[in-house]
């Protein structure tokens, strides 16, 4: 661990484990971009602050991080910006790797003035360090452009795609050994109900034009959400679309619950579709821990586990309503271990009871990088990390966890899932008392798969005096 410094509340804090070992820490906040450099045994080796003047003359209320990369020596941010009459500006900050210092920004990008917000992503091909730029160019949705650079930073070519039909939106993007994967979809009109086709375009580097796949696969237009994730081991997308339904309605409290009925895996090699289920693989773990009404979860995201499979992360959430205020609670996990033909391997639900909803505020500090989790793959098991009181780590089986309704009193604790069977632990020691421990920050945290480290920031509150470290973690 690093020395300890004071808790930097507010700002987006962000992790970057570096090629050389080091650690890069960020905190951006309204008035600057504050470095840290660590070694890998938590020295400090460096500090900076770059005042927001130096690469932009807007709010950072009005600006909206857009990833951060190792480039060919440099820290690299992306920034979406909207400035005056909906112009989207997208800038690239250059930032030195061994010492934070601030070497340049350059915009990248600036769609005209606009009556809508048209959406931009970054990727970095991490085999190559190349970066594309990739937007909707026009408010009818019919057009999209990518724009390629080198790892110095240089363009690299642009390629146009334009359509007959609307297209929706692009529901995933994967910039992976020199060739880009653009999964979208648009309407279907011949359907009675309102239905979408979804489509693949991909691009290799140096082309001049999108090849088109039809991925002979339909959905309704009426789902609540779509959660995509590229595996690299399989060069494989899997898709997962989710559905409502409401549950325990009253004044006293609604549950919100999506149900992900439809599963798709993309064969990137091919471009053929498999369809499969969710089963009733997590609904059996909870009834089998007790949970007498089975398992209800929100689809959080899907995560690759680098070999031939992929993770699917559930949460339960509540909504509660005073005459106030809304409350979401956050509740227990489910994570499904999936095949590459879709089949659970494993399933389990992780108890989990939290009181500051994912996105909700009871004050400006409760927010994702406290109450959060993590979910990583290491080669031995899948990983969770997330915040949690002495109560429910020693609870009996079968009794109902307490809220965590303040994150003073909590820990960081850490769930080990292999072969079906989950263990926990203090990750960082038991607390000595009930005024005391360690908590961390889900939100900032960053795994290496190459030398299988886990970095994160650590709070030890001692009695109320707290002090944040990095921490490296070899697992």
């Amino acid at each position: 661990m690093s020395p300890g410094f004071e808790e930097p509340e507010p700002g987006t804090k962000k992790l970057l484990i570096l090629k050389n070992g080091n650690v890069a820490y960020l905190n951006i906040t309204p008035d600057n971009i504050e470095t840290k450099i660590f070694d890998m045994q938590g020295k400090q080796l460096s500090m900076r602050k770059v005042p927001h003047s130096q690469w932009t003359d807007r709010k950072m209320s009005a600006s909206t991080f857009g990833g951060l990369y190792e480039i060919n020596n440099e820290i690299v941010l992306f920034y979406h910006q909207t400035h005056r009459g909906n112009v989207e500006v997208l800038k690239r900050i250059h930032l030195d790797a061994a010492t934070g210092k601030f070497n340049r920004a350059k915009e990248i990008l600036r769609l005209g003035e606009t009556s809508a917000i048209l959406p931009v992503a970054v990727k970095v091909d991490e085999a190559t360090g190349h970066q594309v730029v990739f937007y909707i160019t026009d408010t009818d949705y019919k057009s999209f452009k990518a724009q390629f650079y080198d790892d110095q930073f240089n363009p690299a070519g642009e390629v146009t795609l334009t359509t007959q039909d609307s297209i929706l939106d692009y529901h995933n993007l994967v910039f992976h050994n020199g060739t880009l994967y653009a999964q979208y979809s648009y309407k279907l009109r011949k359907w009675k109900e309102e239905r979408m086709e979804l489509m693949l375009a991909t691009l290799k580097e140096g082309d001049n034009a999108f090849e088109i796949h039809d991925l002979k696969t339909t959905v309704p237009s009426d789902m609540n959400g779509m959660k995509m994730v590229h595996n690299p081991a399989t060069n494989t997308c899997h898709t997962v679309l989710m559905y409502e339904e409401r549950r325990k309605g009253g004044f006293n409290g609604r549950e919100t619950v999506y149900s992900s009925i439809e599963q798709k895996y993309v064969n990137y090699n091919n471009f053929e579709v498999v369809e499969k289920g969710m089963g009733g693989e997590l609904n059996s773990k909870a009834l089998g821990m007790g949970i007498t009404d089975g398992y209800h979860g929100v689809l959080e995201n899907v995560f690759s586990t680098g070999k031939n499979a992929n993770a699917v992360v559930c949460e339960e959430l509540s909504y509660y309503y005073t005459k106030s205020a809304t409350e979401t609670r956050a509740g227990n996990l489910g994570i499904a271990i999936q095949d590459e033909t879709g089949k659970v391997k494993e399933a389990y639900v992780i108890e989990r009871m939290q009181a500051s909803g994912r996105g909700f505020m009871r004050n400006r500090f409760e927010i994702e990088q406290y109450f959060g989790y993590y979910y990583f793959n290491a080669p031995d098991a899948g990983y969770i990390i997330f915040n949690d009181i002495p109560e429910n780590f020693d609870k009996e089986p079968g009794k109902k966890a307490h809220y965590v309704t303040t994150i003073s009193d909590a820990n960081a604790i850490l769930y080990k899932m292999v072969n079906g069977k989950v263990t926990k632990s203090y990750l960082f020691g038991a607390p000595k008392d009930k005024r005391s421990g360690n908590y961390a920050m889900p939100g900032s945290m960053v795994y290496n798969a190459k030398d299988n480290t886990l970095a994160m920031l650590m709070v030890n509150n001692d009695r109320g005096d707290k002090k944040v470290h990095l921490a490296l973690v070899q697992l």
